[in-house]
């Protein structure tokens, strides 16, 4: 922040500067801390008042940009770390990764590298996700960090492949090939990746409104979610289809809708610069838990299915290409020396899928997830689907 104190203090010394002088950490050590200029290098450059010096803030003139090649700052920012650290804290995520320095991705790499090792020393167990919003080959790219997550705007985002798979945009049998790809190739550059998907983030639209508060496309985004290999992530709200407003950030980070009473203990406010009119087309948490057909219960079901399976998340996938055909698809996940199947239809219609013949033959239904608890059956090698069923077999 330009509140900080290394930022108000390297600006007061740059007003006492004499004109022909530079800076010296010596005297102010923040001055290394920012990229500082006596030019205007570009529109993400501003001026330092009552100076002819000027500072870079690639996101917003209240924001300067860190010196991350600055040494003594890099050692500040782990004992920042440290503290957290040893406040209890198990994990970071880091915001905006790339931007570190601009169109810079080796250096960046090493700067997530250096803090991950370092937290690591103190806390094997430490976890790290990385913001890169970008295409999947940047993503992929940023692996080389050896960090183990990036957020995947391939398969997370408004436009990305959960969202369009359960819109019908995207056929099935399109997302079980994406999924193989993540795995081969994000593991070829980091072997321990750990896959980091999501519907949507608190830059977004919320999931309810690209889907246009269709219940069982936002059903269906969340049952692909929970079926994704890595660690999950749902921006919450989603799980009661929690609406947003246009474009504008305080209207994508309303407060929680806990009760149906907005008066009622532990309901926040909220940002204060939010729309007041942003209503939500399904119920608060408190309806919600008591309708066994509501989004937040079918959330809850595929969170069971998926810690009932490991698999689902650490599993290598397989496809079996004989059954991944337009919006129907299958496949293995292996781990640990046990593997299951997982069938999908994102259709509208009900289908029979023949699994005769297949890797998954000889399994029987581990468990399903249907829009309004509808039944799946296997008889005879006939395995039948409702509408955007998702079913796993063991």
């Amino acid at each position: 922040s330009s509140s900080h104190k290394w930022f108000i203090d390297a600006c007061s010394y740059l007003r006492k500067l004499d004109k022909d002088k530079e800076p010296e950490a010596a005297e102010c050590p923040y001055v290394e801390y920012y990229h500082f200029s006596r030019e205007k290098v570009n529109d993400t450059y501003y001026r330092v008042s009552g100076t002819d010096w000027f500072y870079e803030g690639s996101f917003w003139s209240e924001m300067p940009d860190l010196n991350l090649a600055c040494e003594p700052l890099i050692e500040e920012l782990y004992n920042t770390a440290d503290f957290w650290l040893d406040m209890g804290v198990d994990g970071f995520r880091m915001d905006a990764a790339m931007h570190f320095e601009e169109n810079q991705p080796e250096f960046n790499e090493q700067v997530l590298n250096g803090l991950y090792e370092h937290c690591r020393e103190k806390n094997p167990d430490f976890y790290m996700v990385s913001e890169v919003w970008a295409g999947f080959s940047t993503i992929r790219d940023y692996y080389a960090s050896m960090t183990p997550s990036m957020f995947n705007f391939d398969a997370g985002n408004t436009e990305g492949k959960l969202i369009k798979t359960a819109r019908g945009v995207l056929k099935a049998a399109a997302l079980a090939g994406s999924m193989v790809r993540y795995q081969d190739e994000f593991s070829q550059i980091n072997p321990d990746y750990i896959d980091a998907p999501f519907l949507t983030n608190h830059d977004m639209g919320r999931v309810s409104n690209v889907l246009m508060n269709d219940e069982n496309d936002i059903k269906m985004a969340g049952g692909l979610l929970m079926m994704m290999n890595g660690s999950p992530f749902v921006y919450y709200g989603e799980e009661i289809g929690m609406a947003s407003k246009g474009s504008k950030d305080e209207n994508k980070r309303i407060a929680m809708l806990w009760s149906s009473d907005s008066t009622a203990a532990g309901m926040t406010k909220g940002p204060s610069d939010a729309d007041k009119d942003i209503n939500s087309a399904f119920d608060a948490v408190d309806k919600q838990l008591k309708d066994e057909n509501s989004i937040l219960n079918y959330y809850k079901r595929a969170l069971r299915l998926r810690n009932e399976n490991p698999e689902i998340a650490r599993g290598e996938i397989t496809l079996i290409d004989s059954l991944c055909q337009g919006y129907q698809a299958a496949i293995t996940k292996s781990y640990n020396g046990s593997t299951i199947g997982i069938v999908y239809n994102t259709s509208d219609e009900v289908i029979t899928v023949d699994i005769s013949g297949t890797e998954i033959s000889d399994m029987k239904i581990r468990g399903y997830l249907t829009l309004n608890n509808e039944e799946i059956t296997l008889k005879d090698g006939m395995l039948t689907m409702p509408a955007q069923s998702i079913c796993i077999l063991k």
